[in-house]
């Protein structure tokens, strides 16, 4: 059966955040320079400087650390790309489509090593977990700017059209990671993800829309 992904208790004193967060480089590092293989409670303690002991306090497993990694840059990377959305209120569709596309890229491409990494160790909770709330708000800020051209595109239903979008992009972001090298360019890869998300809508992907 799986490992369940749980957590002990939260730090609440300085001295306790600023352990948690040597545990959680010390993670980071491991599974950027080594990989998910090295990864392990003993070895994060051991990186951390921490004893395991105090390390089992707030993780109780490798699952628990990779996943609040994980939580951390999805916050991060979410935030990123709803100050994106903040910044094409006057922006086409055309242009509000390219920009998110190179933003989600861009960011899939800064954490690719760290990415794959966590994907690897934390798949099974992550298939568990449905959708998590820093993908609502994007699905949201998603629907929102697709709503006053509802009546020109080809879908049924606005919600889930703009949870599929984000679902693509997502996906075909990070697998231009995982195709590393890659025999196609950044912006191949970018130019194809816009055109199946134009597909998606109904538009024509070489015509801009405003």
């Amino acid at each position: 059966m799986p490992t369940a992904v749980t957590r002990r208790r939260k730090p609440k004193q300085a001295r306790s955040r600023e352990k948690v967060e040597r545990i959680l480089s010390a993670a980071r590092s491991i599974l950027v320079n080594e990989g998910p293989i090295a990864f392990n409670t003993n070895r994060v303690a051991k990186e951390a400087k921490v004893g395991v002991g105090s390390l089992y306090e707030y993780f109780p497993n490798k699952e628990s650390i990779a996943q609040r990694l994980l939580e951390d840059i999805e916050r991060s990377e979410s935030d990123a790309i709803l100050q994106r959305f903040a910044e094409l209120t006057e922006a086409s569709l055309h242009e509000a489509i390219v920009a998110i596309v190179e933003t989600t890229f861009a960011l899939y491409q800064k954490h690719s090593h760290l990415y794959q990494a966590l994907r690897t160790v934390t798949g099974e909770a992550r298939r568990r977990e449905g959708i998590r709330p820093t993908e609502t708000a994007i699905v949201q800020a998603t629907q929102e700017r697709l709503k006053p051209h509802q009546d020109t595109l080809q879908v049924r239903d606005l919600e889930l059209t703009s949870l599929l979008i984000f679902y693509t992009v997502e996906s075909l972001a990070f697998s231009s990671v995982t195709h590393q090298p890659s025999p196609w360019t950044d912006q191949q890869w970018i130019d194809e993800i816009v055109a199946v998300v134009y597909g998606y809508l109904g538009l024509p992907a070489n015509q801009p829309s405003t």
